[in-house]
């Protein structure tokens, strides 16, 4: 094969989501003025630290070595800033207006899959990270003739914040397809760039406190691998979630989205499990993924998908029930990843019984069961019951009370409930004027955070029957649901009718 047609295969084979946005990214004058201010400014700062550490190194020894230090440091700054602000920001914009857009245009008339559409825009993302990486590389290394920072330090910290901004970006095309009104789309991003700008300069304070302690001459420590290799492994499965989640969104309504999410999660939790239990064997401080750790992990995101669940379809499509297979055995092993509001619902709750039956063994069978763990496991099991039972309320209601709304607006339900269940109590202890107030307010999430042992059983056992009511005032509409995952029959006799006539 010739050096001609290789390159024609390639470009055969060239996403075309990346062509288009690289396209358009070269013409728009904000990101080439953008780079040509990155440059200025890069010059002029590191004109200003080397004339002061050419100053310095006669009159001040110490601050003369800490200008490399310091160099680095701003310039690490700045590149953080503008990858994980200005370059996330830029893809989920273009991603959203082609959302929005009433036009025809590419998302919508493409043959390309939801999978390549979002990994195109990553690669543009990523693209003009190296860019942006190419203008500040040089700068950065320069600091290293300015004494105080070592180039295996350098090199550690800039991968360590090229992989959170890789993170970062992924987040804001996963906001970016989430399918709602422009107004609350604003509001959404608000709330997604509050905690993009949390997360910059949680990674800026990290590589500085790296950078202090010489990160580069710890390469012979296993501590540091074990440390790396956690901190990697997380950083992959957040960017993993936020990819498929960014799949599923961008998928039509009709197509059986949950598989994936599910599975990548179940999958998820496996290995992060794994290297959780793996936390007794060794003796890190402040360990990144311990048992208590992992519950809370497991806790937030099954949250979440528990609102997500509630708020699906409680009729599943065709295209759905076509995939169902025949089998009861395979449909009773399949039934959880289905899309659906209560195939979801099992499955989180599944999830969470797995979590904590497990999280009891190792803490049982280890020794390992300290105050605080058995603290931290039986305030995880409250607050897991407590919004089971607020979810199901909210879907109850909407079944019963609002069968006028749509069903992708439950979740607006559930956090009314919650809203009026925190607030309401302590609205009539005001207006009755009780006091003191009680150690003990029941379906209070947050008093859950901080009470001791004996209250939270107390909010376990309440939690527990509210849990077990809202169960079985559900229970009707969840045996239908069951009775109800079929496969399409209709349809497959259809397809069976016609291919015998072909065949005939």
């Amino acid at each position: 094969m010739t050096l001609a047609q290789a390159f024609a295969r390639i470009d055969d084979h060239l996403n075309p989501i990346v062509v288009k946005e690289l396209r358009q990214a070269v013409r728009s004058r904000l990101v080439v003025g953008m780079l040509m201010f990155l440059l200025v400014v890069l010059l002029g700062a590191m004109t200003l630290f080397v004339t002061e550490a050419t100053n310095q190194s006669g009159l001040n020894m110490t601050r003369a070595i800490r200008q490399g230090r310091d160099a680095f440091e701003f310039l690490l700054g700045l590149f953080a800033v503008t990858t994980m602000l200005f370059i996330p920001a830029y893809t989920a914009v273009r991603m959203s207006k082609e959302r929005f857009q009433t036009v025809a245009d590419l998302v919508f008339t493409t043959t390309l899959t939801p999978s390549a559409i979002i990994r195109g825009k990553l690669m543009v993302g990523m693209i003009l990270t190296m860019l942006v990486f190419s203008a500040f590389l040089p700068f950065m290394v320069l600091t290293y003739f300015l004494r105080g920072v070592d180039l295996p330090s350098v090199f550690i910290i800039l991968a360590m914040a090229i992989l959170a901004q890789t993170v970062t970006i992924q987040f804001a095309l996963c906001i970016a397809c989430i399918p709602c009104s422009r107004v609350f789309k604003v509001i959404l991003g608000i709330g997604a760039g509050g905690g993009t700008v949390f997360f910059c300069v949680a990674v800026i304070s990290f590589a500085d406190e790296l950078l202090r302690y010489g990160v580069g001459s710890r390469l012979g420590s296993s501590d540091f691998w074990i440390w790396t290799s956690i901190l990697l492994l997380l950083a992959v499965l957040a960017f993993g979630f936020c990819h498929v989640l960014a799949v599923a969104l961008l998928s039509p309504p009709t197509a059986n989205r949950a598989p994936a999410v599910r599975g990548y999660l179940t999958g998820a939790w496996i290995i992060t499990g794994i290297a959780a239990f793996s936390a007794p064997w060794h003796s890190l401080v402040g360990f990144p993924l311990d048992l208590e750790l992992w519950v809370g992990y497991t806790l937030t995101v099954l949250l979440a998908m528990l609102l997500i669940s509630v708020s699906e379809k409680d009729t599943q499509s065709p295209r759905i029930r076509c995939a169902i297979p025949k089998s009861r055995i395979k449909r009773a092993v399949v039934f959880c990843f289905f899309s659906g509001p209560a195939n979801g619902i099992a499955w989180t709750f599944v999830m969470m019984l797995l979590t904590f039956a497990l999280g009891l063994t190792l803490t049982f069978s280890l020794g390992l069961m300290r105050k605080s763990a058995e603290t931290f496991l039986i305030m995880s099991a409250g607050i897991f019951l407590y919004s089971y039972s607020y979810a199901l309320t909210g879907l109850l209601i909407r079944r019963k009370c609002l069968t006028w709304m749509q069903p992708q607006n439950t979740w607006l339900i559930v956090i009314l409930i919650l809203a009026v269940a925190h607030l309401a109590p302590l609205l009539i202890m005001v207006l009755i004027g009780v006091k003191p107030w009680p150690d003990v307010i029941y379906g209070n999430l947050f008093q859950t955070l901080d009470m001791p042992s004996g209250d939270l059983w107390t909010h376990l056992l309440t939690a527990s029957i509210c849990a077990a009511v809202i169960t079985f005032l559900n229970l009707p509409w969840f045996v239908k649901q069951l009775y109800r995952f079929t496969p399409n029959e209709h349809r497959t006799s259809n397809a069976q009718h016609s291919t015998s006539n072909t065949d005939y």
